[in-house]
């Protein structure tokens, strides 16, 4: 998942070039979803580490600033996607995906009432959020989180999370 790419304004990046660029690294089974930076594919290299840093890497050599990549294998987005630690309606939920688990001196910091009535519990790398409202008014936004923990994050709705979920554990079409 990809942090800062727009479907219009800076950082706009088609997701057909995105699909390219990672088959050309020599991904396989390569697909994107939504016009949002989601991208699924079977890794040409095991690290994680290298291959947020690869796709970051060639993402800068188009031109797009400060794109951060958030990897998670297809094992953890099906953990992802079976969790909801904080129950309510599935409209409000979202899942922030950490690049890194939070210091845990910042993570106890965390002041869990800030968000009220949004709620949310921090489970590895991931942040789970119940938002009462649209997530756009809610003060657990990306920014908020990445300033108290310290750490680069993107955000996706669940039905979002659920898509990506389906297609990293989809069996190869062949």
């Amino acid at each position: 998942m990809l942090r800062a790419i727009n479907v219009g304004g800076r950082n706009r990046l088609s997701m057909r070039v995105l699909a390219e660029l990672a088959t050309g690294l020599g991904h396989r089974e390569v697909v994107t979803h939504l016009q949002s930076g989601n991208l699924v594919f079977v890794p040409a290299v095991p690290s994680e580490e290298e291959v947020s840093r690869e796709l970051a890497a060639h993402l800068s050599e188009l031109g797009l600033s400060q794109v951060d990549v958030m990897v998670r294998s297809a094992d953890e987005m099906a953990t992802v996607a079976r969790t909801n630690p904080l129950g309510g309606d599935p409209q409000g939920w979202h899942v922030t995906f950490l690049q890194e688990p939070p210091d845990p001196v910042r993570l106890a910091a965390l002041d869990p009432l800030k968000g009220a009535p949004d709620r949310f519990l921090v489970v590895g790398r991931d942040v789970y959020l119940s938002c009462a409202g649209r997530y756009s008014d809610s003060v657990l936004t990306n920014s908020f989180l990445e300033r108290r923990l310290g750490v680069r994050a993107t955000t996706r709705n669940w039905a979002t999370v659920m898509r990506l979920a389906e297609l990293a554990n989809a069996p190869a079409t062949q």
